[in-house]
């Protein structure tokens, strides 16, 4: 047998502490190939890394390698480095020795090719596993711990840095947090407190803009009167939003940045703005262009704003984030509604526009039809490949069966195999470009059924609520572009007219 190997090292940070660095790691395994006579051509190093699962860059090239006959051993230091999961211990353990391939357990002289050697995997590789959780368990609980005793758990928060794992109060940004609590005592807004600080040029922790979502995160966190809060997301990365929990509050070791009265008044000041919010919130709908009209200076989308009882469309980036990023480029909203519909309702209506895009649909319908096509006469060619090679390995097994060795035979059929998958899987697809292509050549746009469609909806849309209007025409409308003095409607882009849009030309065209 081969006495090529290469070594497998992990460690994450928690391992670290332990003694279980690299290093010692290295040595242990150097020590062994030497003593027993292993030519150790590579040692994988996996820095950092859990052993969850599989999913790790250095084991995944060194499986890859032992595929294509590098290395006949992996030389571990012990199992829980390999896997902390028995079943993924169990699977690898299973495809390396269907190639004459194993695994070592330096520390143990454990052998995965020995048969009685499973059961010190199976009792190993499930020690590796309880561990895990285990850890997982020590980690919350720790964590748990560190916040009861009002210590910090890690992370980035506006006004502090992080020495030592304590909160430490950054002079300069605490001063900012102390403005945002007073500005907001005093009724402002999460907007208006982002624009004054926007317009002074401070930045976030992250270097950005505020946006009235990161002002909003600082008035609402209790960090800032000197608590702690643990628990929101304890089961987030495994429920998602349903994992979010109520949190428990302590009381911090760190120094508070703001008052607790202050923090009182402002909590008054949020209950105020939310029952207005609930009081004077816009019914939904009411906005026909939300999500397709665009802000004509930088491209984003635009929101809902009320002034002297009027109603506009408002830059989203400027909204948000003030006249550091945009500007307001305010829209009337009766003027673009009312002109933008008339548009559509008339499009719909128009022939010689009905019939471009019958024309249009009917290309794009043929180039699709052209290209599935080809790509089924090259599943075609790959068909009859893959049967050439699967016919080449019968007839080689065939000659030389009295001769082959058992590795061989094992060989042949998992090559076999394969093939034959990979056929199957070919057939399928074939089969499913045949369908595709006979459906496309049945379903040929019929400009009568075209025009009996839009009709349709020029009556459902003269009889229906605002909703329902701002759903149709976000089915037909793409884009929506004014020009930079939003006195004119440049450009609609419609989704049935592919990288086509309707210029100004053409719109007067449309409502001629």
């Amino acid at each position: 047998m081969s006495k090529k190997c290469c070594g497998y090292i992990r460690v994450s940070q928690e391992d670290q502490l332990k003694g279980f660095s690299l290093e010692f790691q290295t040595e242990e395994i150097r020590k062994y190939a030497e003593q027993q006579g292993y030519d150790l051509v590579h040692i994988y190093e996996e820095r950092a890394e859990s052993a969850k699962d599989l999913n790790r860059s250095q084991f995944q090239i060194m499986m890859k390698n032992i595929s294509e006959d590098k290395y006949q051993t992996i030389l571990i230091w012990r199992v829980d480095r390999f896997s902390r999961e028995l079943v993924d211990l169990l699977t690898v353990i299973k495809e390396l020795r269907n190639t004459g391939k194993n695994i070592i357990e330096t520390t143990t002289n454990l052998n995965s090719l020995n048969e009685n050697d499973d059961l010190q995997f199976i009792i190993k590789g499930y020690s590796a596993s309880q561990e895990r959780k285990a850890i997982l368990q020590r980690t919350i609980h720790g964590m748990n711990l560190r916040s009861k005793k009002g210590l910090f758990n890690g992370g980035r928060v506006y006004g502090y840095e992080t020495i030592n794992k304590k909160l430490v109060v950054n002079d300069k940004e605490s001063r900012v947090v102390e403005e945002i609590f007073e500005l907001r005592a005093k009724g402002k807004g999460y907007k208006f407190i982002a624009l004054q600080l926007n317009n002074r040029g401070i930045k976030t922790k992250q270097e950005k803009p505020f946006s009235i979502n990161s002002v909003k995160t600082i008035l609402n966190n209790v960090i800032y009167i000197g608590k702690i809060k643990w628990g929101e997301y304890r089961n987030w990365s495994e429920k998602g939003r349903s994992g979010k929990t109520h949190p428990e509050i302590y009381q911090g070791q760190h120094e508070p940045i703001i008052t607790q009265e202050l923090w009182g008044k402002v909590q008054e000041v949020n209950k105020k703005y939310k029952r207005k919010v609930l009081t004077n919130r816009t019914p939904k709908g009411e906005l026909l262009l939300t999500g397709i009209l665009r802000c004509p200076m930088c491209g984003y989308g635009t929101v809902m704003h009320k002034s002297k009882g009027h109603l506009y469309y408002m830059c989203q980036q400027y909204h948000n984030k003030g006249k550091t990023v945009c500007r307001t480029n305010l829209i009337n909203k009766e003027f673009i509604e009312n002109y933008v519909e008339n548009i559509v309702l008339e499009v719909l209506k128009n022939e010689e526009i009905l019939n471009d895009m019958i024309r249009l649909e009917e290309i794009n319908s043929n180039s699709n039809t052209e290209s599935l096509v080809y790509e089924l006469e090259a599943i075609n060619k790959e068909i009859v490949n893959n049967q050439a090679k699967v016919n080449k390995l019968d007839d080689e097994f065939l000659d030389g069966i009295l001769s082959m060795t058992d590795y061989k035979r094992e060989r042949h059929a998992r090559l076999t195999q394969s093939l034959l998958e990979g056929l199957t899987t070919l057939n399928k697809q074939k089969e499913y470009l045949e369908e595709e292509i006979a459906e496309k050549s049945v379903n040929k746009l019929e400009e009568t059924k075209i025009k009996e469609l839009f009709k349709e909806f020029q009556n459902v849309y003269y009889s229906t609520d605002r909703l329902t209007k701002k759903m149709l025409l976000k089915s037909l409308i793409k884009r929506i572009k004014v020009s930079k003095d939003r006195k004119r409607l440049e450009s609609i882009e419609f989704w049935f007219f592919p990288d086509y849009r309707l210029p100004l030309g053409e719109l007067g065209r449309a409502v001629s």
